[in-house]
């Protein structure tokens, strides 16, 4: 007959942990802030006042201009949301953002400003950019044809904003130069679509001993003809940054100046330099119309 084992005490291995003690909301906090302090222990400061006087050298440099301020990445990191309400207080046109859920945090935080979003949209996402009024950016013939059949459900008599984004030798996103006139096509044989902006961008703005600057530019101004005088008087034309426009600020296609972004360079002209240095106007692109 086989002997009982004899008794023994759980092992640590065995024995059933104890229950989580609850942690309080604040507590939680605490400890987060002071994880967070002992890993990473550097901040930013943003000086939205800096910011705006960078701001207001640009925009007279550039002269009677139009501002998109990009603030996509929340912000190029200094915070997307105060940065854009700022920039909106001192006469931004409009802001512009990669993705959909960027311009969604921005309406939530009551920015008002249009919003453009420069990333493509998949369909399941197209509601949503009616729901906080968001203007999509179109960059093939494929998502032209989604949102065409998207903006044919809207009730009679709406339209669906957009800006058709044109690949004029940056070759990464855009209607191919011999795809425009199809696509110009499309938009006017659908009275739900409504194109407001026509957009490209420089492939080496930052190279101003380049020739493709001025060759993209070239290819860009032949689209615009395309338009119908009408349709040119209120189509938004964007197409350079900051670092192509700061040198050359008729750069662009004329009528109305071009884009620009006032995070990628400094200013030259000594009495329009920012006090603060370019570093801070990082916390906020802008496309100046």
């Amino acid at each position: 007959m086989a002997r009982p084992l004899p008794e023994t005490a759980p092992s640590e291995a065995t024995r059933r942990p104890e229950p989580a003690q609850p942690v309080s909301e604040v507590s939680e906090r605490r400890d987060n802030e002071e994880l967070a302090e002992l890993l990473r222990p550097a901040w930013a400061d943003v000086d939205l006042d800096a910011l705006a006087a960078n701001y207001r050298a640009l925009t007279r440099r550039l002269g009677a201009t139009g501002v998109v301020a990009v603030v996509k990445a929340d912000g190029y990191g200094h915070g997307a949301a105060r940065v854009t309400r700022r920039l909106e207080e001192l006469g931004a046109e409009m802001a512009a953002v990669a993705l959909l859920e960027e311009g969604a945090a921005l309406r939530r935080a009551g920015v008002a400003l249009p919003l453009l979003a420069v990333g493509p949209a998949s369909p399941v996402q197209m509601p949503l950019y009616r729901r906080y009024r968001i203007q999509p950016t179109v960059s093939g013939l494929d998502q032209l044809a989604h949102w065409r059949q998207w903006a044919r459900g809207l009730p009679r008599g709406e339209r669906q904003p957009f800006h058709l984004k044109v690949d004029t030798g940056m070759s990464r996103l855009g209607v191919a130069l011999d795809e425009v006139a199809e696509a110009l096509a499309t938009i006017r044989a659908e009275p739900a679509l409504d194109l407001v902006g026509v957009l490209s961008h420089f492939a080496e703005a930052e190279d101003l001993e380049t020739s493709h600057n001025r060759e993209q530019e070239a290819r860009f101004a032949g689209v615009l003809p395309r338009l119908p005088a009408d349709e040119r008087r209120r189509v938004r034309v964007h197409l350079a940054n900051s670092a192509a426009a700061l040198p050359r600020p008729g750069a662009g296609a004329g009528q109305p100046p071009p884009a620009t972004s006032p995070g990628a360079a400094p200013i030259e002209a000594g009495e329009e330099e920012a006090a603060a240095g370019p570093a801070t106007v990082e916390a906020a692109a802008a496309e100046f119309l």
